[in-house]
């Protein structure tokens, strides 16, 4: 794939006391490495987000404290909750929130669900509007084969609930990703079949993780209510937020390099990189915070380009950088001519999202047959 390319990363190296037996024998210990010699590959995936196979580096892309093993309060919040089995100490329904794009299904799919002890039984699932509870009762089967086939998802989840189906001591943990899709046709409905299923949720067999945007915040708060599960901040809720602007010119500086753009030069050119860091980050930040896709796509929009001020000005800088990106790809001579074919109906659709002239609020929700009807 086209983001197959690289980077490497310093990672901290703990200090601690010299081998005991070495030191006894009056040997020199050797010398810990300095922690800059030490690098980590990272693999940019464009507008995916990250998932088990990226599990290895993807620590290195959280900001926060870490504990002993490396974890960051984000992670080891939720796994430290979902491996108990003590109703106390556990939740029936948990949610993870925050602004589209911040991240939320790379949190999960590479940071959470790869460290889970041994016992937990991860079923994941992107909700959509209709099939949400026939994803989840598939995912249900596979992951636990021991069901017969004919029984509906209330029914499966009440099973878990008792221990059936499932080894001694196992937990089967369901995640519900981009749960606003299911939000948008569903909401209000108390008699659902997936209120109803998930309501068998008890914490200690079975347990749910709703991950939503915070703009349906209202829409989950209910639904929350639906299941009789109070959000307590602290116990089953927790936000995923913004990159400051410091942790985000570090992750920018790692996709740069994966892409080859900031690579070792000669001194002099080192105070050109951090003014373009400094910039491009300044440009994306809003608030004193970067959302995690637009600078993973501003990243993939500049991969082609120098990554210096010099280059930044000449696409209009943060905010030409888009438009440039999509008159190369469609317009430019040497844009991929299936691209230049589409370009008519590329304009088409886009414009159809756009929200009204004169507004910041986001566009309508378009079906897919509209957006055909509107690309011709």
């Amino acid at each position: 794939p086209d983001f197959a390319s690289v980077t490497q990363l310093p990672i901290p190296i703990p200090t601690g006391s010299a081998n005991k037996e070495t030191l006894l024998a009056g040997d020199t210990p050797a010398a810990t490495p300095a922690p800059e010699s030490r690098t980590l590959k990272i693999v940019p995936k464009g507008l995916r987000s990250f998932d088990a196979h990226d599990a290895d580096f993807f620590l290195e892309l959280l900001p926060g404290p870490r504990d002993r093993d490396g974890l960051p309060d984000s992670l080891r919040f939720w796994k430290t909750r979902i491996e108990q089995a003590d109703p106390d100490e556990t939740f029936r329904v948990g949610l993870i929130y925050g602004p589209s794009g911040c991240g939320k299904s790379s949190l999960v799919k590479a940071g959470l669900l790869p460290r889970l002890a041994e016992h937990v039984v991860p079923v994941y699932v992107e909700a959509t509007s209709g099939e949400t509870e026939f994803r989840l009762l598939h995912g249900l089967r596979k992951a636990c084969p021991a069901f017969r086939v004919d029984t509906d998802l209330k029914e499966t989840i009440a099973a878990l609930r008792r221990g059936q189906g499932i080894p001694h001591n196992a937990k089967v943990l369901i995640v519900l990703d981009q749960f606003e899709q299911w939000l948008h046709d569903n909401r209000n409905q108390n008699n659902a079949e997936l209120v109803q299923s998930l309501r068998q949720c008890d914490g200690r067999r079975v347990q749910c993780l709703v991950l939503v945007r915070d703009d349906f915040w209202l829409a989950v708060s209910r639904f929350m209510l639906m299941l009789e599960v109070d959000l307590v901040q602290g116990r089953n809720v927790a936000l995923a937020d913004l990159f400051d602007v410091d942790h985000a010119r570090r992750v920018l500086a790692a996709f740069g390099n994966a892409f080859g753009k900031l690579t070792e030069r000669p001194a002099e050119n080192r105070e050109e990189r951090k003014r373009f860091l400094k910039e491009a980050i300044a440009g994306l930040a809003e608030d004193g915070k970067v959302i995690c896709v637009r600078l993973a796509l501003f990243a993939e929009m500049m991969k082609g380009k120098p990554w210096t001020p010099t280059a930044l000005k000449e696409v209009g800088g943060t905010q030409g950088v888009g438009v440039t990106f999509l008159e190369e790809s469609f317009s430019a001579a040497s844009a991929n001519p299936k691209h230049r074919l589409h370009q008519k109906a590329a304009r088409a659709v886009l414009k159809s999202l756009l929200p009204e002239k004169g507004t910041d609020i986001k566009g309508n929700m378009r079906s897919r047959p509209q957006l055909m009807r509107a690309s011709g």
